[in-house]
């Protein structure tokens, strides 16, 4: 198996160490990781290759895909058209993150170190959560949204497809963000935020 990653940036050597974590091969799973990525011009670890043209690649039928971009929109696009080539996807759970029995997680997401996925949230696909993000109880997140580090979302949230949580950000009981919709780093969301918006502050104001 080959493991693919899309984005060869510093998420992507992150994600390319959980990947051995979870697989427990150390340096090892190097030599089986590749990068695509259209811009970055060489990989920080020693042994992983980029390929430079995400749009010419042609996947082995064991390749194994992870998107590691932070924008909703551009993971999105991404995860379509490679679906469309049905490429496979991966589903990543860092060992030291807790994930709930009843919790429903779905292809192409990856769970980071420490984060928290509570009872019976459901996570859709190509979702990043990454390191000590806070999911509650029957949250629920769309598809290939963003979650960063230190966030929370509690419970009986609901987030729509391709949104963009800052770290350190809240997302109060009950709340929704919208499709498209964003919420800047430190906010914390009192009311329902509307598609495609913009929420700054605390309590979040709506942009």
């Amino acid at each position: 198996m080959r493991v693919v990653i899309v984005g060869a940036g510093g998420f992507g050597h992150e994600l390319a160490e959980y990947i051995c974590d979870v697989y427990k091969h150390s340096g090892e799973l190097s030599k089986n990781i590749l990068f695509l990525d259209d811009i970055k011009s060489e990989s920080e670890i020693e042994g992983v290759q980029i390929n430079k043209n995400i749009d010419d690649f042609t996947a082995d039928e064991k390749d194994v895909f992870f998107v590691a971009i932070g924008d909703s929109s551009i993971r999105e696009a991404i995860f379509r058209s490679f679906k469309k080539k049905n490429y496979k996807f991966g589903t990543l759970i860092h060992p030291t993150a807790y994930i709930s029995n009843w919790a429903n997680i779905q292809e192409g997401s990856i769970v980071c170190p420490h984060a928290i996925v509570g009872f019976k949230a459901s996570i859709g696909q190509n979702v990043i959560i990454n390191s000590n993000a806070a999911i509650g109880h029957h949250v629920e997140i769309g598809r290939s949204s963003v979650i960063c580090p230190n966030s929370t979302i509690a419970g009986n949230a609901k987030l729509g497809s391709s949104t963009f949580i800052g770290s350190n950000a809240v997302i109060s009981p009950g709340k929704l963000v919208g499709n498209n919709a964003s919420v800047s780093a430190g906010s914390v969301v009192y009311r329902n935020v509307k598609l495609n918006k913009l929420a700054v502050g605390n309590p979040a104001k709506v942009k």
